[in-house]
């Protein structure tokens, strides 16, 4: 579960495209982070070029999963510096998910290249971030990657 999620999560799928096509969950953590308490939220996000794909039936001309950007940060770095830097990003590498860094960051990278990312890069503040290629450390055998 992600660290800014407090509740239930959910993704929807569709028949047998290869990926979500949307989903979200409760963020009263993340909410609490900008105001100072915790509040009742919830969130979702829908991947409209997924779904576009879908309805055109020519996913081989939507970017592909391996584009995805993931660009991490630490709960205590400046959201709008996050905010800003995640756009200079998409400018130049397209799609780009802000996901909280783990204590674990290897363990973290291995799991967003079996989710599909292609690449991260960690905010610093006052940096430009450098995009590094994911390549997947171990393949899942069995349920043995506890």
């Amino acid at each position: 579960m992600v660290a800014s999620r407090s509740g239930p999560i959910f993704e929807a799928a569709y028949g047998d495209y290869g990926g979500s096509i949307a989903g979200g969950g409760r963020y009263d953590r993340m909410v609490g982070r900008l105001l100072g308490h915790d509040v009742p939220a919830c969130g979702f996000s829908i991947g409209f070029e997924r779904v576009v794909s879908i309805l055109e039936g020519k996913s081989d001309q939507v970017r592909s999963e391996r584009d995805r950007v993931a660009f991490l940060f630490e709960p205590a770095d400046p959201l709008a510096e996050v905010a800003a830097e995640a756009g200079r990003l998409r400018g130049r590498e397209g799609t780009v998910s802000l996901t909280l860094k783990r204590k674990n960051l290897a363990r973290q990278l291995d799991d967003l290249a079996g989710e599909g990312f292609g690449s991260y890069a960690v905010f610093r503040p006052g940096q430009s971030p450098e995009v590094k290629t994911l390549v997947r450390r171990t393949e899942s055998a069995g349920g043995a990657d506890a």
